[in-house]
């Protein structure tokens, strides 16, 4: 087997295994919360994944701190 059908082939049965985790597990214990926290419960891990990710891409904002002399890039002139 070639490793581009490998690499999907694991990936479709990863993804599956999870759906089904979710499905048996994780979805009957979110329906007993009231819906807001069921959904902060979901968003929660996707913020931290997402601060991560601004944090290494090259150029990226992040949380650098800028010198008062010089402005940041992307500002109106």
């Amino acid at each position: 087997m070639e490793a581009p059908q490998l690499l999907a082939l694991q990936f479709t049965l990863s993804l599956l295994g999870y759906a089904a985790l979710g499905f048996w597990f994780v979805r009957p214990w979110l329906q007993t919360k009231p819906r807001a926290t069921a959904l902060a419960i979901l968003v929660v891990p996707q913020t931290f994944r997402f601060i991560g990710v601004t944090l290494l891409v090259p150029g990226g904002r992040g949380f650098r701190r800028h010198s008062p002399a010089t402005p940041p890039s992307g500002t109106w002139s």
